[in-house]
C-alpha cells in the first residue's frame, strides 16, 4: 500500500502541473479541447489523491511500522479509533489531506459549473490547480540530505534518480513530507500519538477546519479569474456565494469545535487561550465574515468592488498563513508541528507570491472595479455594513499583531516577548461591543438613508428592552459594569432579532390566514380564533421558505448572541479554587463541599489511569459522586489530566485532579464553576442551523429551477 500511495503522489505531481497548463491555455485561447482536458485532469487528481489517502489510512490502521510516518504517529497500543487522527498528526499527512480536500472541492466545482458559458470557470480551475501543484510539489520534492544514508537505503527509484540528477554523494535524499517513505528497518513499536489528539473531538475538529481553509480557495480562484479575464462584474460573486458560505460554515465549525476540544481535553477550564494556532484559525474567519457582509452591498448597490477583492484575497492568504504557522514551528504552541526551515522558506515564498500577484491584478484592473453608486448617508444599512467591516478588520489586525508580537519583539529587541489573554481581552472587548451593536443595527436599518421615523420605528422597542434588561441585572445584584453594559448590548441585539421575526410573521399571517383556516379548520369565525397559533406557525414557515438568506442570517446572529452570553458570564463570574485533602477528609471549594473517598490505579490498552472518587455536597446536601483521573500514556511517556465536567443549562462544574502522592494519601483537586458555558455550544448549533437555512434556496427559486429542468417546460422571463 505504501508503494501505491507513493506512486499515486508522483503521478499526481505530473498531472497537476499539466492541468495548470491545460486550464490556462484553454481559458486564454478559448480552446474547448484544452478546457475539457483540464476538467478531466481535476477528476483524475481527485482519484489519485483519494487512492493515496486510502493507502495512508490502511497503513495507519494495520500499523505498518516500516513506514516512517506510521511509526512516528502511531503505536501498537494506540486504539484503532485514533489511527484516523494520526492521518493529520504530521506534516505529510496533513498536506495530503489539504490537497485531497482541494481536489474534491475542485471536482465539485467542475461538475457544477462545467456547462457554464464563462471564462471564469477554466481560469478558476487553473488557479485551483496551481495551488494543488504547489502543495503536491511540497509533498513530493521537499527533502533533506541525510549523510548517514547509504546507497542501499535509497530504495525508492524516484529519489535515487533525483539524487543522481542533483549529483549528491556521501549520503542520500530523505523525504521530509512524503508520508509513504519506508524505513530501512522496522522498529519494535511506534512513537505513539500525542494524547491531545486522542480525543473524539479530534476526529472532526481538524477536518472541519481544513474544509474551511481549503474551501476559501474557491471564491479566491473565482476572484482571480474575474481579474484575469477582466469580467469584474457581479457574476463571480454570484457563482461563489454558496461556496463562500459553505467554507465560512466549516471555518465556524472548526473554531467552535476547537474551543470545545480545548475545554473538554486540556484540563485548564477555558476554551480559548489566544494561542497562536487558535488565532491563525480565527483570522480568516474574521475577514471572511467581513466579506460575507460587504458582498451583500456589492450585490445590492454595486459598491465596494475593490474592497471585496481585497477581503477575499486576505481571507485566502490568511488560510495559507494559518497553514504555515501551524507547521513552521516559528511560534510556540500546543498545536504546532516541529520546525522545518526548508518548508518555512517555500511556504513564505508561496504566501508572498499570492499577495504580490493578487495586488498586481487588482491595481491593474482598478478602472474595471469602480463602484456603480455612492454611499447616500452615514445612517443606512450600507453604512452599518461598512462600519462592521471596519471593526472586523480591526479585530483581525489586533489578533494578527498579538500573534506575531513574539517575532516582532525578537526582531527589534532580541528578546521574544509574548502577550497573553489579558492583553487580547482588554484591547478587544470594546471592539466586540461595537461589533455586536452593529449586528443589531445593520439588518433592520433602512437601505440608502434612514430617516427619523425609520430609526424610531425599528429601534425604540429594542432600546427599551435593553434598558429593562440592565435594570433587571442591577436589581438581581450584578455589579460588574462591563458585564452589565455588554449584556445590555446583547439584549438590544436579541430584541432586534425577535422584532424582525415578529413583524415578518405578522405580515405573512395576512397572506396565509384564509388558506390555512380553510384547509385545517373550516367553520365559522368563532371556531377559527383558537387557530391563530396555527396560522402564525404557517406564516413563519412561509416567511422563512421565501427569504432563507435573510432569516437564516438572523438565526446566525442569534447563535452569536448566545455564544457571547456564555463567554461574558463565564469570563466575569467563573469561580476557581484548589483544595488539598487527605483520604476521608472534607473541604470547601468554589461553593461546594468536597469529600475524598477513594484512590485507585488501573491499566487500559495504551495508558495507566489514576482515578480518585469524590463526593460533592452543596448547601449541606449530598449532590453526587464523581471520578476524576490523571492518565499516563506509556508509548508517548506523557502524563495527562482529563477534566470531569458536570453540565446543566446554567453552569458547568469543572473538576480536575491537580496532584497526588503515589500512595493516594493526599490529593489536590481544582474545582471551577463556569456559568452559562453550555450556552456557547448551544449557540454554535444555532449558528450552524442558521447558516444551513441561509444556504437553502428560497422556495420560489426551487420552483423556478424545477420548471427549468422539467421536459418541455417553458422558461419564463
Amino acid at each position: 500500500m505504501a508503494d501505491i500511495g507513493h506512486y499515486s503522489l508522483l503521478l499526481a505531481f505530473l498531472v497537476s502541473w499539466y492541468t495548470v497548463y491545460a486550464a490556462f491555455r484553454g481559458a486564454k485561447k478559448n480552446t474547448r479541447d484544452y478546457i475539457e482536458s483540464s476538467y478531466r485532469g481535476v477528476w483524475a487528481l481527485f482519484g489519485l489523491f483519494t487512492l493515496a489517502s486510502i493507502a495512508l489510512i490502511w497503513l495507519l490502521a494495520v500499523r505498518d511500522l516500516n513506514v516512517e510516518y506510521v511509526a512516528r504517529y502511531t503505536s501498537k497500543r494506540l486504539p484503532m479509533a485514533y489511527a484516523i487522527p494520526a492521518f493529520w498528526a504530521g506534516n505529510g499527512g496533513s498536506l495530503l489531506l489539504w490537497v485531497w480536500i482541494l481536489t474534491g472541492f475542485s471536482s465539485l466545482l467542475v461538475w457544477r459549473h462545467r456547462r457554464t458559458d464563462s471564462r471564469l470557470v477554466p481560469y478558476s480551475v487553473g488557479v485551483l490547480m496551481l495551488i494543488t501543484a504547489f502543495f503536491t510539489s511540497l509533498i513530493v520534492l521537499l527533502y533533506r540530505v541525510d549523510p548517514e544514508m547509504t546507497t542501499s537505503m535509497v530504495h525508492d527509484p524516484f529519489y535515487a534518480l533525483m539524487q543522481a540528477i542533483l549529483g549528491i554523494s556521501g549520503g542520500g535524499l530523505h523525504p521530509m513530507t512524503n508520508p509513504f517513505w519506508r524505513l530501512s528497518f522496522t522498529p519494535a513499536d511506534g512513537m505513539g500519538l500525542n494524547p491531545q489528539l486522542q480525543n473524539p473531538a479530534m476526529l472532526i475538529h481538524p477536518p472541519m477546519l481544513y474544509l474551511g481553509y481549503v474551501g476559501m480557495a474557491i471564491p479566491f480562484a473565482f476572484a482571480m479569474a474575474a481579474l484575469i479575464s477582466r469580467q469584474t462584474g457581479n457574476r463571480w460573486l454570484i457563482l461563489t456565494r454558496r461556496w463562500n458560505l459553505i467554507a465560512w460554515l466549516f471555518l465556524s465549525l472548526g473554531n467552535i469545535l476547537g474551543a470545545w476540544w480545548a475545554y473538554v481535553t486540556l484540563g485548564w477550564g477555558g476554551y480559548w487561550g489566544w494561542d497562536p494556532v487558535e488565532n491563525a484559525a480565527f483570522l480568516p474567519w474574521l475577514v471572511s465574515t467581513a466579506f460575507v457582509h460587504s458582498a451583500i452591498i456589492q450585490e445590492k448597490r454595486g459598491m465596494l468592488k475593490v474592497w471585496n477583492m481585497v477581503l477575499i484575497v486576505a481571507t485566502f492568504a490568511l488560510t495559507i498563513f494559518g497553514t504555515y504557522l501551524t507547521r513552521s514551528g516559528v511560534i510556540s504552541s500546543v498545536h504546532a508541528f516541529a520546525r522545518n526551515e526548508a518548508f518555512n522558506v517555500l511556504f513564505l515564498a508561496f504566501f508572498a507570491a499570492i499577495i504580490a500577484a493578487s495586488l498586481y491584478l487588482i491595481i491593474t484592473r482598478l478602472d474595471l472595479l469602480k463602484s456603480e453608486s455612492r454611499l447616500d448617508s452615514l445612517f443606512s444599512r450600507e453604512a452599518a455594513f461598512i462600519y462592521s467591516n471596519v471593526v472586523f478588520v480591526g479585530v483581525a489586525f489586533v489578533v494578527l499583531f498579538g500573534t506575531m508580537y513574539p517575532l516582532i519583539s525578537e526582531l527589534f529587541t532580541g528578546v521574544k516577548s509574548t502577550v497573553g489573554p489579558p492583553w487580547f481581552n482588554a484591547v478587544l472587548w470594546p471592539l466586540w461591543a461595537v461589533l455586536l451593536l452593529l449586528i443589531g443595527i445593520g439588518p433592520v436599518i433602512a437601505w440608502r438613508r434612514a430617516g427619523v421615523n425609520n430609526i424610531r420605528r425599528n429601534f425604540m422597542q429594542p432600546v427599551g428592552f435593553a434598558i429593562l434588561a440592565i435594570i433587571l441585572m442591577v436589581t438581581l445584584g450584578v455589579r460588574d459594569g462591563f458585564a452589565v453594559g455588554f449584556l445590555g448590548v446583547l439584549a438590544f441585539v436579541l430584541a432586534t432579532i425577535v422584532q424582525e421575526f415578529y413583524r415578518g410573521t405578522r405580515a405573512q399571517m395576512r397572506v396565509v390566514r384564509d388558506r390555512y383556516l380553510e384547509q385545517y379548520l373550516p367553520g365559522d369565525d368563532s371556531e377559527r380564533k383558537p387557530a391563530e397559533a396555527l396560522v402564525a406557525a404557517g406564516a413563519l414557515k412561509h416567511l422563512m421558505s421565501q427569504q432563507t438568506r435573510r432569516y437564516g442570517a438572523y438565526i446566525v446572529h442569534l447563535g452569536v448572541v448566545l455564544i457571547a452570553i456564555g463567554i461574558t458570564a463565564s469570563g466575569v463570574y467563573q469561580q476557581d479554587q484548589d483544595i488539598t485533602l487527605r483520604r476521608g477528609q472534607k473541604g470547601d471549594a468554589s461553593g461546594f463541599s468536597v469529600v475524598y473517598r477513594d484512590f485507585r490505579t488501573y491499566h487500559e490498552v495504551n495508558r495507566e489511569v489514576t482515578s480518585v472518587t469524590l463526593e460533592l455536597w452543596q448547601d449541606g446536601e449530598y449532590w453526587r459522586s464523581i471520578d476524576i483521573v490523571k492518565e499516563f500514556y506509556q508509548a508517548e511517556k506523557i502524563r495527562w489530566t482529563k477534566p470531569t465536567i458536570l453540565s446543566s443549562a446554567w453552569r458547568d462544574v469543572y473538576v480536575t485532579l491537580s496532584a497526588f502522592d503515589e500512595t493516594g494519601t493526599f490529593i489536590t483537586v481544582n474545582v471551577k464553576v463556569n456559568p452559562l458555558v453550555p450556552w456557547m455550544w448551544i449557540g454554535g448549533l444555532v449558528l450552524v442551523l442558521g447558516t444551513l437555512i441561509a444556504l437553502w434556496p428560497p422556495s420560489r427559486q426551487r420552483i423556478a429551477s424545477s420548471e427549468t429542468r422539467a421536459p418541455g417546460a417553458v422558461v419564463r422571463a
